[in-house]
């Protein structure tokens, strides 16, 4: 693997931390450091902030075990990791589809021990050579993956969720 695929690759995993991190701030205001006047990063704030999921972070960082098993990404807390619910593997790939059933199978070893939902969320690009001569890789889309069969549950849980909460409300 050449040091910029590997770079953007953990770079796309720290990326993907942000934003299931700040997603489960459920729009919660981020604190500014009181020394300095500048917004805490999220990566930096106590679990209490967090509401829709447990903090998360890469398992090269927290979970060695996890990251062996083709996961990517983990709660800090490996006690929560059931709770968060899913097993998500990163890809940033130049070019077509990568080998999605190859990829959800390697992390069956992973689900068997924590459970949850695998996923692999894909950032497609691709590369292109400018006027100049020089190659730049642009970004084409990102997409998160997994079995049919689990994004039926979701959306079975989730429907069956906001029938509940309507008849709460009511």
């Amino acid at each position: 693997m050449s040091s910029r695929n590997r770079t953007e690759g953990h770079s796309w995993e720290r990326e993907s931390v942000k934003l299931i991190n700040t997603n489960s701030l459920n729009g919660k205001l981020i604190p500014k450091d009181e020394v300095t006047g500048k917004f805490i990063p999220v990566t930096n704030l106590p679990e209490e902030y967090f509401e829709l999921f447990p903090k998360v972070g890469t398992c090269r960082e927290y979970n060695r075990a996890l990251d062996a098993d083709k996961v990517d990404i983990t709660t800090v807390d490996p006690r929560k990791i059931a709770e968060f619910g899913y097993l998500i593997q990163n890809k940033s790939l130049v070019g077509g589809a990568a080998p999605y059933p190859i990829l959800l199978k390697e992390m069956e070893k992973a689900q068997e021990i924590y459970g949850g939902i695998p996923v692999i969320f894909h950032k497609q690009t691709q590369k292109r050579i400018q006027t100049n001569g020089k190659v730049k890789f642009f970004e084409i889309g990102r997409f998160a993956i997994t079995y049919l069969s689990a994004f039926l549950a979701m959306m079975t849980e989730i429907k069956e969720l906001k029938l509940k909460l309507q008849k709460y409300e009511s």
